[in-house]
């Protein structure tokens, strides 16, 4: 069986070539939105977003693969996109993932929301393992610490 440790929303994870130690670099629970913006017509572009998570077997003894996927919601509830990959703990007990959001858009004030989900190989049934909310505000708002 496969267990899910953590799971962050993050500007840039970097390995270091040498030691394989990752660094997450600004860790995302708000983006600011310049005042004024209507995104209705205009929806705002995230760049650079990554969903970085570490899984480990729940046995150390018994390799296993599975799967995990990621949803993207819009602050409205709506699914926007998914992304599904493998998750190979036969070789090591441990792995980290780093998903890559690609063409990610904003198309309004308030909460988006990243669910992480992980399926044994075997097993049909997807079980969610973490939800990664960030707030979207406009910059009229109360700020907090974000990335732009």
């Amino acid at each position: 069986m496969i267990r899910h440790v953590w799971s962050l929303a993050v500007r840039s994870a970097i390995t270091d070539k040498d030691t394989n130690l990752m660094s997450l670099i600004e860790v995302a629970d708000t983006f600011e939105v310049p005042a004024g913006v209507d995104m209705n017509s205009t929806p705002i572009g995230v760049e650079q977003l990554e969903i970085v998570s570490l899984w480990c077997r729940k046995d150390l003894r018994v390799a296993v693969k599975g799967e995990a996927q990621i949803n993207y919601y819009h602050a409205n509830g709506e699914l926007a996109q998914t992304a599904t990959f493998l998750l190979d703990l036969t070789s090591f007990h441990r792995v980290r993932t780093k998903f890559h959001t690609r063409n990610l858009t904003i198309t309004s004030l308030g909460r988006i929301e990243f669910e992480v989900l992980v399926r044994q190989r075997d097993d049909d049934e997807w079980e969610m393992v973490a939800k990664i909310p960030i707030d979207v505000i406009s910059t009229a708002s109360q700020p907090s610490q974000s990335v732009k």
